[in-house]
Order: structure tokens, then sequence, then C-alpha cells
């Protein structure tokens, strides 16, 4: 397949840096980067390769932090996932791009709209099981759910280093469930996969490397810069992608 060399840099550059800010704070990176691949790919494609790169990359932070991970939380999550994957996948639910910049856009505000009293805490009885169903119809619809996600961890009752690390592993579960998604949907759509298969095989070691970069930095943050940093970066890309898909909604 001819693949323009400045869209495999841009993106192999994206993968390395995106990796290293979701090491640090857990995500963001994951926003940035399915901007930079709706922007360059389809949309069926982008949401497969944006998958098949944040496995690896939450996959990884789950190992480097795999003692800190909160597993009945994971099992829990994966439960409620269930019904939502059940029901787009028979759907074959493939949005348009600007509706994923649009949700790209709104899921940094989430947590400046919901009441710090009134969110939901993901270690409270039952409230796993409606993180999985909901956070995965939201990663289905725009690719991404990460600051979705958080809203659940806010008023937790974990350290920063089992936030990173229990989110880390119910977003593989969740990215998993989009790769076999969009993936069905591809197998219809061939012309739709536009990059080469060994893009992700050199998008793996990338990811695992920023991933690793970002963890002495997460280390030394402390929470009150953690969480902060996290909120300072958040704002700033959904301002940018909500600028964005109003350009694409009317030009």
């Amino acid at each position: 397949m001819d693949f323009p060399l400045p869209t495999v840099i841009l993106i192999l550059g994206s993968v390395l840096g995106t990796a290293f800010i979701s090491g640090i704070f857990g995500m963001a990176g994951g926003l940035i980067l399915k901007g930079v691949l709706v922007s360059t790919l389809s949309v069926g494609a982008a949401m497969v390769l944006h998958g098949l790169v944040q496995i690896v990359s939450n996959g990884w932070r789950a190992v480097l932090w795999r003692q800190q991970i909160v597993w009945w939380i994971v099992l829990k999550f994966g439960l409620g996932m269930v019904p939502v994957i059940i029901v787009l996948a028979l759907a074959e639910y493939n949005p348009p791009a600007v509706l994923v910049f649009f949700g790209l856009g709104l899921l940094p505000f989430i947590n400046e709209l919901v009441p710090k009293g009134r969110a939901p805490v993901i270690d409270r009885p039952g409230v796993a099981y409606v993180a999985g169903g909901l956070v995965t119809l939201v990663q289905l619809v725009a690719g991404v759910a990460g600051p979705f996600l958080d809203v659940f961890f806010v008023r937790a009752d974990l350290t920063r280093q089992q936030i990173v690390a229990t989110k880390a592993a119910t977003q593989v579960l969740g990215h998993m469930a989009k790769v076999a998604q969009f993936g069905l949907i591809l197998k219809g759509l061939t012309s739709e996969l536009a990059f080469p298969l060994w893009l992700p095989v050199l998008a793996v070691p990338l990811s695992i490397m920023g991933t690793s970069l970002g963890a002495p930095v997460l280390k030394r943050l402390t929470d009150f810069q953690f969480r902060t940093g996290m909120r300072i970066l958040l704002i700033a890309i959904g301002t940018t992608y909500l600028f964005y898909a109003a350009v694409l909604w009317f030009g």
C-alpha cells in the first residue's frame, strides 16, 4: 500500500507523544491521538488503529502499575460493558467524523459540568456496572472515553496510582471492544482500511516507550499537580476539538 511518509511520521510521532502524556495523567493522550487519526484516516480505520495503539498503551501502563489495580472494579466494569457491546455490534454503528470531533470536544468538559457532590463514585456498590455500560457507549461513539471515565473516579477513595492503574485496565477492555466492533464493520468496507498493516506494528513499541517515559514523571507529581495539570490539559483539548467540529459542520 502506498502510504505518504509525512503521514507515517505524524502518526508515529503522535503515538509516542500521546503515550507519554497518558503515562503521566492516565488520559488526554488518547484524546489527542484520536483527533490526529480521524484527521488523516477514515473514521472506521482511525477507530481500529487508535484502539490497537491504546490497548498497548493502556495495557503497558496497567502492567507498570499492576500492584495498584483495584481488580474488583475492573471485573464489575467489564460485566457492565456486555449489553452495550451486543446492541451496538448488532447495529453496526459507524459515526461520521463531525460527530466524533464533537464528542471528543465535549468529553473534557464533563468533569466541569457534573457537580462534584453528585458525581457517581466507582467504588460505591453497583456503580462500576453502570460505569462499564455508559463509558463503553461513549467509547464506541466517540472512540475515546477517558474523561467520562474520570467522572466516576473523581471522588473515589483511591490514590493517584490506583486511579491511573485501574483506569488503564478498564480502558484496555473498552478499546478491545472498539477494535472488535469497527474491525467487523471494516470487513465489508476494505477500501476504508487506509493504513498499512506494518503501521500498528511500528506504533506498538513507541506506545510502550512513551508510557514508560511518563511513569517517572507521575511518581514526582503531587496529587494537586496531577489533578490541576490534567484539568488544564483537558480544557485546552476540548476547546480545540469543539472549534474543529464547528469548522467541519459549517464548512
